[in-house]
């Protein structure tokens, strides 16, 4: 069994409607079987790690209710990084749903994650 992984830049608000190149990528997304949010939660993160994934939602769901209600992964990443473990707690209030924590940089909840998405793909 293989799984294609795709990077999709962040969507801008009014992608939805062809702003930049947001339809592209919602074009993109469409043909995905699962939506990984990745956002960053450290303390300069603009905007903030919750507004940053309400837009995506809401660019999701202006698009296609289809793509609005494929599975999602939400995941906050940075933690490595000073008070983003502050930022995490009030990003899984303000998102509302479960949160894997992610440092890139140092590989923290990186087992997690891959195991999550196996999981989701019934990859064994």
């Amino acid at each position: 069994l293989t799984a294609v992984l795709a990077d999709l830049p962040g969507l801008i608000e009014g992608a939805h409607a062809g702003k930049g190149l947001g339809d592209v990528f919602l074009r993109h997304i469409e043909r995905t079987r699962i939506i990984l949010h990745l956002v960053d939660v450290g303390p300069d993160a603009t905007p903030p790690a919750g507004d940053a994934y309400g837009i995506v939602r809401r660019e999701l769901e202006r698009y296609s209710a289809t793509l609005a209600g494929k599975p999602e992964i939400v995941v906050a990443n940075k933690l490595d990084i000073p008070g983003a473990k502050k930022g995490m707690t009030a990003f899984r209030k303000a998102a509302g749903k479960d949160v894997i924590g992610l440092s890139a940089a140092t590989g923290e909840g990186l087992k997690a994650l891959v195991r999550e998405i196996f999981s989701r793909l019934q990859i064994k």
